[in-house]
C-alpha cells in the first residue's frame, strides 16, 4: 500500500474525466501523491479494501462535491469516515452552495436521501446527513458553473 498525501472523494460521474483528473495532475504536479480510484487502484486487487486503506492512510482529504454526489452510498460512506478520522478535511463544492449540504431533504440531494432512507438503515443515511451538514461549516472552495460563462 501506498502512502497517500491526498485522498480524493468524489462522484465519478459527475466530475473524474475533467476537474478531479486535473486537480490530481496538479497535486501530482506539487510533488503530493494524491489518491485517485482511477488511477490508483491495483488491478486483481479488492476495490474497497484498497479505498478504505488509502483513506486510512491519507494526512487529507479532499471532498469534491457535486450536485450527483449524494446518490453515491460509497461517496457518503467515505465522507462518514473522513469526517470521523479527524484528519483535515477540505471541501470542494462543484456546482453545490454549502447551504444545500446542511438541508438533504430538500434541493439537489433530496431525491437521493430519499431513495437511501428506503434501503438503508436509518442511522447510517443520519450519519451521512451530518457528514454533509459538518462538511457545510468547513470553508470550502466554491466552483459555480456560472462563475465560467463563455
Amino acid at each position: 500500500m501506498d502512502d497517500y498525501d491526498v485522498f480524493l472523494n468524489h462522484r465519478g460521474p459527475d466530475v473524474k474525466g475533467g476537474f478531479v483528473a486535473h486537480l490530481h495532475d496538479a497535486l501530482h504536479s506539487a510533488g503530493l501523491n494524491p489518491f485517485l480510484d482511477k488511477t490508483s487502484l491495483v488491478k486483481g486487487n479488492p476495490a474497497f479494501k484498497s479505498i478504505d486503506a488509502a483513506l486510512e492512510v491519507a494526512k487529507v482529504h479532499i471532498a469534491v462535491v457535486s450536485r450527483g454526489y449524494a446518490e453515491s452510498k460509497h461517496c457518503l460512506s467515505e465522507l462518514a469516515a473522513m469526517m470521523r478520522s479527524g484528519k483535515p478535511v477540505i471541501p470542494v463544492l462543484y456546482n453545490v452552495e454549502p447551504a444545500e449540504l446542511r438541508r438533504v431533504e430538500k434541493g439537489p440531494f433530496a431525491a437521493a436521501f430519499k431513495k437511501h432512507k428506503s434501503r438503508e438503515p436509518l442511522e447510517t443515511v443520519q450519519e451521512w446527513a451530518d457528514a454533509l451538514c459538518k462538511l457545510a461549516g468547513i470553508t470550502a472552495f466554491v466552483f459555480r458553473l456560472s462563475d465560467y460563462k463563455g
